[in-house]
């Protein structure tokens, strides 16, 4: 289970797109082994609309499967009882979500490639999911800022930046050796020009400016997890009768998450940033 991870506009969510063969290749070449079957999840692949319901719209896709199995993957992912006749088109953003990774499970493909495969889930959304994965015993390269769906899922981490490296560790010890500056240095081909190969590297930022970077890194990093604690007690709250059953009380808890999530974006980009000056010192 990869989990890819570098500063926004690297060109994460364009890798996944160009290995699904959406957008053509920039240069260079890949290949897949023999007998893969690959299944795919982006965003706009979520944006199902139509007049069949729930139900129906797998059975189409799986005509094979009796209703029995259809209900029982669909409840894995939050749809019970009459939910399922309810239509694709009247679905929230996130539900749209669920239906379309439901899809992807019942496809048995044994690679997947996900982009974003969290955004707009909710808790327990986001732990059927989860679940899901883990079951899953094939291979998964997906593209996430969650931090705490990378802890939780990611065996491996592929960082892409002016250089890309595949660690062999999952997320949380890849974040502890970054932050030492004790990741393992990868073998790299490169070729330097003889007039240029013994002049010294001009240091990019002074001893200085380094401490107070890994000091801001550790406080943004303090201020992340309080945040996504916060984030998920707000997303909690949606269950409460007190709020689902208040229009306005609703409309303002929304307005809450939203500005909870736009803290943690400006956090997690100043995050890449500075550990990424911090690659180049």
């Amino acid at each position: 289970h990869v989990g890819i991870v570098g500063p926004n506009g690297i060109g994460k969510s364009t890798l996944i797109k160009t290995l699904m063969e959406r957008l053509p290749a920039k240069g260079g070449h890949f290949h897949f082994g023999h007998q893969i079957d690959l299944g795919y999840f982006d965003q706009d692949f979520a944006q199902l609309n139509s007049n069949q319901s729930v139900i129906d719209t797998l059975w189409d896709e799986y005509p094979e499967l009796d209703q029995t199995e259809l209900r029982n993957t669909l409840a894995a992912f939050l749809f019970t009882q009459d939910e399922v006749f309810k239509e694709v088109k009247s679905l929230s953003g996130g539900e749209k979500v669920r239906l379309a990774l439901a899809l992807l499970m019942l496809s048995h493909d044994n690679v997947l490639l996900l982009d974003e495969p969290t955004n707009h889930l909710d808790i327990p959304a986001k732990e059927a999911l989860e679940k899901a994965l883990k079951d899953y015993d094939g291979t998964i390269l997906f593209v996430s800022h969650d931090r705490m769906f990378l802890k939780k899922m990611a065996t491996r981490i592929m960082e892409m930046g002016k250089e890309s490296h595949v660690y062999e560790m999952g997320y949380e010890e890849y974040i502890e050796k970054k932050k030492e500056g004790t990741l393992p240095k990868q073998n790299q081909q490169k070729k330097e020009s003889p007039e240029i190969k013994n002049e010294p590297k001009e240091r990019a930022l002074t001893f200085a400016q380094e401490k107070n970077y890994r000091n801001r890194i550790a406080k943004l990093e303090t201020l992340l997890e309080e945040a996504e604690k916060d984030l998920e007690s707000l997303r909690e709250l949606r269950y409460e009768p007190e709020y689902y059953q208040d229009y306005r009380k609703m409309e303002e808890l929304d307005s809450q998450i939203d500005e909870k999530h736009n803290e943690i974006a400006n956090y997690t980009k100043e995050w890449e940033e500075k550990m990424l000056a911090l690659e180049d010192k």
